[in-house]
C-alpha cells in the first residue's frame, strides 16, 4: 500500500501541520483575507509551535473586522482543518468563501459570549387565553423535551369562539434523541 504524502488540497507539497493550516497555496489567501499580515509580519515564517501559541494567545485588543484575533485565528484553524478533512474523506471541493464563513462564525461566537446580558428587572405579567373572533376556532399547542433523557412530548387543544373545548390531544415522541441531537 502506497502512502500519498502530498497535500490533498494543492497536490504539490508534502503535507505537514504547517502546510495544511498555513502554507498551502490554497490556504495562504484565506489568512491574507482574514488580515493576518496586519498583525504579524512573521506570520508565514514562524515555527509552527510558536505560530500556534503566539496567535492563539494574542491580546484581545488586536482585532480584525471587530473580532478579537485569537477568536478569529481559532475559528480559522478549525475551519481549515475541517475543510481539509472534507476534501480527503468526503471528496468535497474547497470552499471559496471560507474566510467569510470563518468571520461569521467567529463574530457569532464573540457576540454570544461577550455581549452583556440584559439586566432588566423581571416583569411579572398576567397571561390569559383570549377568544378568537366570532366564527373562528383557536388551536393552542405546547411541547417539552428532556434532552438528557431523550424524551419529548406535545399536546394541544381547540376551543371555539366562546372558549368551549372542542377537541384536544397529547403525544409522547418516541426516540426523540434524533430530534434533539
Amino acid at each position: 500500500m502506497a502512502l500519498d504524502i502530498l497535500c490533498p488540497l494543492c497536490l504539490e507539497h508534502p503535507e505537514s501541520i504547517s502546510h495544511a493550516l498555513r502554507d498551502c497555496r490554497l490556504v495562504k489567501p484565506v489568512w491574507h483575507q482574514l488580515g493576518s499580515h496586519h498583525l504579524n509580519t512573521n506570520f508565514f515564517s514562524q515555527d509552527v509551535n510558536l505560530w500556534l501559541s503566539s496567535n492563539a494567545c494574542l491580546k484581545s485588543s488586536h482585532t480584525v473586522k471587530g473580532i478579537p484575533w485569537f477568536s478569529l485565528f481559532s475559528f480559522a484553524i478549525w475551519a481549515l482543518w475541517k475543510q481539509r478533512n472534507q476534501v480527503v474523506f468526503n471528496n468535497k471541493g474547497v470552499n471559496p468563501n471560507i474566510s467569510n464563513v470563518i468571520c461569521m462564525q467567529a463574530m457569532e461566537f464573540v457576540y454570544c459570549v461577550t455581549q452583556p446580558r440584559c439586566r432588566n428587572r423581571m416583569i411579572v405579567r398576567q397571561i390569559k387565553w383570549e377568544k378568537p373572533d366570532m366564527g373562528w376556532v383557536k388551536l393552542n399547542t405546547d411541547g417539552a423535551a428532556d434532552v438528557a433523557a431523550g424524551s419529548a412530548g406535545g399536546g394541544g387543544l381547540i376551543r371555539d369562539d366562546q372558549g368551549n373545548w372542542i377537541i384536544g390531544f397529547t403525544r409522547k415522541i418516541e426516540n426523540s434523541q434524533q430530534l434533539l441531537g
